[in-house]
């Protein structure tokens, strides 16, 4: 369960609700990249809190280790989950056609990079109320 793991968190709320496993893997600390992803709980629909614990990953990521650059994988038939927010606030690297066979049929699978000067200049300030118990110290921007 931690091979290849930089770090994973369980997402919870205040009562204890489970909303999602988070995790960071695939760590490049020579070249300043890693990977993170996402399992929602199937029983918490919305994702709104799987979503709250993955910003505070990203936040997490950027402000403990000297990342350049987070990758995010998706295959395509998962990608309308993901590709509004991501097409928002990542860039499409790539994408590999007709990369992985599920439910009879080959999907494409996309990779978006969140780049470390991009999440601290726009993206983390539109989730400052997320964030406010993660400030950094005084003095510290995170770049």
């Amino acid at each position: 369960m931690w091979s290849g793991v930089l770090c994973q968190f369980l997402a919870t709320d205040a009562a204890g609700l489970h909303h999602g496993l988070l995790v960071a893997y695939g760590a490049d600390h020579v070249n300043g990249h890693a990977y993170f992803a996402v399992q929602g709980n199937p029983e918490r629909p919305t994702g709104m809190g799987a979503t709250v614990g993955l910003v505070q990953l990203i936040d997490h990521l950027f402000r403990h280790w000297p990342l350049r650059k987070l990758y995010a994988e998706l295959p395509g038939y998962n990608a309308s989950e993901f590709s509004g927010a991501l097409r928002r606030h990542a860039k499409l690297e790539g994408t590999f056609s007709d990369h992985i066979f599920f439910d009879g049929r080959y999907w494409d699978q996309v990779v978006y990079a969140l780049y470390r000067a991009d999440w601290f200049a726009h993206v983390r300030p539109r989730f400052a109320m997320l964030l406010d118990d993660l400030e950094l110290p005084s003095g510290q921007s995170g770049e």
